[in-house]
């Protein structure tokens, strides 16, 4: 007969296990969202046009991001979403996502809140030249806040 300690051990765990599983699948609900064209911050997602291509580059550092977001997400919104990004930061990590494909962790507003960058295909093999404490620029054409964390999207080594 198992003893009531064990039991509760044993409900802790479950507990734990099914916590750990949502919060997986809400992470990987989020990036397929992003990457499939999902729900872009504020206006929702729209194919980038060739204007848009050719209309100026905000520039802003992933830190500078981060805080911002952190502040006040409307505001945010309304100063980065729809534009084109120069993001510039100090390399945290690089992983790969639920698809397979390498995600790299930016500085962002707080030494635990990262800001994400998800490459294009062409960027995708180069992020293995990448190592922790570079400092690097991308070009990004999305953003989007997922779990409380900048995305940015279809991005692309900066030229130079």
């Amino acid at each position: 007969m198992k003893s009531r300690k064990s039991e509760e051990r044993i409900d802790r765990r479950l507990i734990a296990a099914v916590g750990v599983l949502l919060l997986v699948v809400a992470l990987a609900l989020g990036l397929l969202l992003v990457r499939g064209g999902g729900r872009d911050i504020g206006t929702g997602a729209q194919p980038v046009s060739a204007a848009e291509l050719a209309a100026p580059v905000l520039t802003v550092s992933s830190a500078k991001l981060g805080q911002a977001y952190a502040a006040d997400e409307t505001a945010a919104n309304k100063a980065y979403n729809g534009r084109r990004l120069s993001v510039t930061g100090v390399v945290q990590g690089i992983a790969l996502d639920f698809t397979n494909e390498p995600v790299v962790s930016l500085d962002g507003a707080s030494p635990s809140a990262h800001i994400q960058i998800s490459l294009d295909k062409q960027a995708a093999a180069k992020a293995a030249t990448l190592k922790s404490g570079m400092i690097v620029t991308f070009t990004c054409d999305k953003v989007a806040l997922i779990l409380d964390s900048p995305m940015l999207d279809d991005c692309e080594f900066a030229a130079g």
